[in-house]
C-alpha cells in the first residue's frame, strides 16, 4: 500500500487552504519523497496527519490547536481515501518524530522494550556472555601470537629492504627488488653461501666486464725436433775433410789443406822447390773441395733450421684476457719469457759454433754443450694454454658466466637473512596450526552462540541490534541501551549509571531505536520528521547512510528536513535521485503554508547559505514596496529569525573560528561602520526568536516591536554584510 497524494488541507495550523492539484502535478513517488522547508514552515503537519489516520485518532496537537468544525483534509491512498472522518488503523505506518520519542521514552533514561522474537531466558543470556568471553580470550591469544610474528616480520622486511638496496647497487640492476630477495630465500633448494671479499670482487669483475675476443693457444714444443737439431749440430762439428785412401792424422790434414790453399795456380812447391805433380794436386784438391762444399751446405741448412725454430719470446698482452686470469697469466708469461730466451740463447750459441766450423772445416770441434731442457717451458706453455682455454670458454658462455656471478652475489647477501627467514617461516607454520585449532574452537562457540541466540529473549535481541546501530552511527561504543526489568536503560561504557546524554546523543539513540522498532511488524510507509536534529556534519552523513540503504526494502519513505546539507546528500545520491525520488518544498506565504514541487534552482544550490541569502534578500526587496507591511505575523518572526541567525552564523565563521555566536557577531561587525543600536537589535532578534520553543515566552511588547520592524531588521542585516564585504555581497546577488 502506498499514499498517492495529500488532496487538500484546510485550517490545520498554517495550512489554511492547500490543494494538491493547484501546486503539484504528479503523485507521491512509490519510494522516496523528500520535503525541504525552513523552520516554522509547519513541515510537522505532514507527519501528524499520516500518524493520525494510521492510529484511528487525531493527535493532541491537532485537536487542541485547531477548531474541529473548521479544519479538513483528504489523503488519497492507492485504493482508498481518508479524511477527518474516515480513519485507517494500520500498524504498517511508522513515524519518527518527537511524538514517537515521547510515546516510547521516559525521562531520557528509559525506553519501552521492543519485541523481535519470543521466549525469555536469562540463563541463555549468561551463557552467551560466557561464550563471548571465551571467544574473546581465544582471539586475544591468536592476536598476541600474531603481533609477535608481525613485529619479527616487520624487522625482517626492513632487513630485506636493506639487502635489496645493497644487492641492487652491487649488481647495478634497478629492477631488482624486495620480492626477488623473498623469492631467492624461499627457493626449496636454496643453500647458504658466504663468500670472501676477494671472491665477491671477482664476481663483480665478471659481472661488469665486456665480452672479449677468442685467443689462439701457444704452439707446443716438439722435443724430438730439437733433439734432432742438436744431434745434427754435434755431428757437423765433429766432421773433418780427409781422403779415404790417405791416412793422415789431424795435423797432417790441416797442413795439407793449408798447402793446397798456398799452391793453387803454382807449379813448384814453396817449401822444397820441387815441381808439383798436377795429377796428385788435382786429386787432393778435388777431394777436399767436395767435402768442403758438402759440409758448408749442411752448416747452412742447420743454421737455417735453427733460426726457424727459435721461440717467440713476447706473447699476447694480458688485457686481452679477462681480469680474472690476468695476474696468473703475467706470472706464467714471465716464466715463459725466461725459458724461451734461455733456449733461444742456446740456439744462438749453436749457430755461432757452426759459423766457426765453417772457418775450420778440417778440424773436429767439441762444443761441450748439452741439449736444451724443455720441461719447464713445456709445463709453462701448458698452464698458459689452460688459461687461454678458460678465457675462450668464458667468451663462449659469457652470458651464463655473468648470470652465475650475479646469482652468487645475490645468494651471498641473501644468506645473511636465511636463518632468520627459516625461523620466521617455522613460527608462521606453528602460528597457523595454533590459529586453526583456536578458530575451530571459536567456530564451535559461535555455532553454540547462534543456537542459543535463536532462543534468547526478544527484548535482549532487540537490545543488541539497537546497540549495533548506535555504535555504527557514533563510531564508538561509549553509549548503549541495556534491557532491565521490562525497560531499556541508557548506560555509558565502564559506568553502570550514566550521566545524562546530550541532545545529539539522544537523537542518535532514539533514531537507532526507531530503526529496530520497524522490525516488530511489516512496515510499508516510513516517515522521518527532521531526523538529524542537533547533529553535526559527520553524524548527519551517517544518518543519511543508514536511511539510504532502505531504498531496496520496498517501502514508501517520506523525509522532511530544514537542513539543506542533509537534503543535498539525497540530491547528490544518484541511485536515489534518478527515477526513484520526488522532491518538494514546504513554503509559507502570507500566513498560509503549502507544498509545491521543489524548484530546479533550489536543487542546484550547493549550500544552504545561498538559499537563505536569496530568501532574505527577496523579502527585503519585496518590503521596499510597502509603506507598512501588514502581511507579517509572529510566525514570520520565528521563521526569519531562524534564517537570519543561520545566515549570520555562516557569514561570521569566515572571520572568526570561535564557536560562540555572540562573540563571532560582535568581532565581525565592529568599528565605526556598524551602528551599535542596530547590532543590538539584530542580535536580540535572531537570538530570542530562533531559540524559543514557545511563542508564549516572548513578551507581548516585544512581539509588536519585532513584527513592525522585521523588514528593517532584515534590511540592516543585508546592509551590514554589504559593508563588511561588498564584493561577496555583489556576487551573492548575481548568483541568487
Amino acid at each position: 500500500m502506498k499514499i498517492k497524494k495529500i488532496t487538500y488541507i484546510k485550517n490545520i495550523w498554517s495550512f489554511k487552504d492547500f490543494k494538491w492539484d493547484d501546486e503539484i502535478v504528479s503523485d507521491f513517488h512509490d519510494k522516496w519523497n523528500i520535503f525541504y522547508g525552513i523552520n516554522w514552515s509547519w513541515k510537522t503537519t505532514l507527519s501528524e496527519l499520516i500518524r493520525s489516520i494510521s492510529l484511528w485518532e487525531y493527535t493532541d496537537d491537532i485537536k487542541s490547536k485547531n477548531e474541529r468544525n473548521l479544519w479538513k483534509f483528504k489523503i488519497t491512498h492507492d485504493w482508498w481515501e481518508f479524511n477527518e472522518t474516515v480513519f485507517w488503523k494500520n500498524e504498517n505506518i511508522k513515524v519518527f518524530d518527537k511524538r514517537f520519542v515521547e510515546e516510547n521514552v521516559f525521562l531520557t533514561w528509559w525506553a519501552k522494550p521492543i519485541m523481535l522474537i519470543a521466549e525469555k531466558s536469562w540463563e541463555i543470556d549468561l551463557k552467551i556472555k560466557q561464550i563471548d568471553k571465551s571467544i574473546e580470550m581465544f582471539r586475544n591469544k591468536i592476536k598476541k601470537i600474531e603481533n609477535k610474528i608481525n613485529k619479527k616480520e616487520i624487522k625482517l622486511n626492513q632487513e630485506k629492504t636493506e639487502i635489496w638496496r645493497i644487492i641492487s647497487e652491487k649488481i647495478n640492476d634497478k629492477t631488482f627488488n624486495k620480492t626477488k630477495v623473498e623469492q631467492c630465500l624461499n627457493k626449496p633448494n636454496f643453500e647458504k653461501h658466504n663468500y670472501s671479499a676477494e671472491e665477491i670482487q671477482k664476481f663483480k669483475s665478471i659481472l661488469f666486464e665486456e665480452k672479449k675476443e677468442m685467443l689462439s693457444s701457444i704452439p707446443l714444443i716438439d722435443k724430438n725436433k730439437y733433439g734432432n737439431i742438436y744431434e745434427n749440430f754435434s755431428k757437423i762439428l765433429k766432421k773433418t775433410i780427409v781422403p779415404d785412401e790417405l791416412s793422415f792424422d789431424e795435423n797432417v790434414e790441416s797442413w795439407i789443406h793449408e798447402w793446397l790453399e798456398i799452391h793453387k795456380n803454382k807449379d813448384k812447391c814453396e817449401f822444397c822447390g820441387n815441381v808439383i805433380d798436377k795429377n796428385r794436386f788435382n786429386l787432393l784438391l778435388k777431394h777436399f773441395d767436395e767435402e768442403y762444399k758438402k759440409i758448408l751446405i749442411e752448416i747452412d741448412s742447420l743454421i737455417e733450421l735453427i733460426n726457424k725454430n727459435k721461440l717467440e719470446v713476447d706473447l699476447f698482452d694480458s688485457w686481452k684476457l679477462y681480469k680474472e686470469f690476468n695476474q696468473e697469466y703475467l706470472g706464467l708469461k714471465e716464466i715463459y719469457k725466461t725459458e724461451a730466451e734461455s733456449i733461444n740463447n742456446r740456439l744462438l750459441s749453436m749457430t755461432q759454433f757452426l759459423e766457426n766450423k765453417r772457418k775450420s772445416i778440417w778440424e773436429s770441434v767439441d762444443p761441450a754443450m748439452d741439449n736444451c731442457d724443455f720441461n719447464q717451458l713445456i709445463k709453462t706453455i701448458g698452464d698458459i694454454n689452460n688459461l687461454v682455454k678458460n678465457h675462450n670458454d668464458r667468451s663462449l658462455s659469457f652470458q651464463t658466466a655473468q648470470n652465475e656471478a650475479k646469482n652468487k652475489i645475490i645468494k651471498n647477501y641473501c644468506s645473511t637473512l636465511y636463518d632468520e627467514n627459516i625461523y620466521l617461516n617455522k613460527k608462521k607454520n606453528i602460528y597457523n596450526l595454533i590459529k586453526k585449532k583456536k578458530n575451530y574452537k571459536i567456530n564451535k562457540l559461535i555455532n553454540l552462540k547462534s543456537s542459543l541466540y535463536s532462543q534468547i529473549k526478544p527484548e535482549k535481541k532487540a537490545e543488541w541490534e539497537i546497540n549495533d546501530k548506535i555504535h555504527a552511527i557514533m563510531w564508538n561504543d561509549h553509549i548503549s541501551l541495556q534491557y532491565t526489568e521490562n525497560w531499556y536503560k541508557i548506560i555509558r561504557k565502564d559506568t553502570w549509571k550514566a550521566f545524562k546524554p546530550s541532545e545529539w546523543e539522544c537523537t542518535i539513540i532514539w533514531f537507532a531505536y526507531f530503526l529496530i522498532k520497524l522490525k516488530e511488524t511489516d512496515t510499508d510507509i516510513v516517515v522521518f520528521d527532521d531526523p538529524m536534529s542537533s547533529l553535526d556534519e559527520d553524524n548527519l552523513y551517517r544518518i543519511f547512510s543508514i536511511i539510504s540503504v532502505m531504498k531496496d526494502e520496498g517501502k514508501q519513505i517520506f523525509i522532511s528536513t530544514h537542513h539543506y546539507q542533509f537534503l543535498r546528500l539525497f540530491l547528490d545520491e544518484e541511485s536515489i535521485t534518478r527515477n526513484s525520488a520526488n522532491y518538494y518544498r514546504i513554503d509559507k506565504e502570507k500566513w498560509n503554508s503549502y507544498i509545491k514541487n521543489m524548484e530546479e534552482s533550489l536543487k542546484n544550490y550547493k549550500s544552504e547559505y545561498h538559499f537563505i541569502f536569496k530568501t532574505l534578500y527577496n523579502f527585503w526587496q519585496d518590503s521596499e514596496s510597502w509603506n507598512i507591511r501588514t502581511d507579517i505575523d509572529i510566525e514570520d518572526c520565528y521563521n526569519y529569525a531562524n534564517m537570519s541567525r543561520k545566515l549570520l552564523e555562516i557569514f561570521t565563521s569566515i572571520y572568526s573560528r570561535n564557536s560562540n555566536f555572540k562573540w563571532k557577531f560582535i568581532s565581525t561587525f565592529k568599528g565605526e561602520n556598524f551602528d551599535n543600536f542596530d547590532k543590538e537589535l539584530i542580535y536580540k532578534f535572531v537570538n530570542n526568536y530562533s531559540h524559543n520553543n514557545s511563542i508564549d515566552s516572548i513578551k507581548p511588547q516585544d512581539m509588536s516591536i519585532y513584527i513592525n520592524t522585521l523588514p528593517n531588521i532584515i534590511k540592516q542585516i543585508m546592509c551590514m554584510i554589504e559593508k563588511k564585504n561588498s564584493e561577496h555581497f555583489s556576487e551573492m546577488i548575481q548568483n541568487r
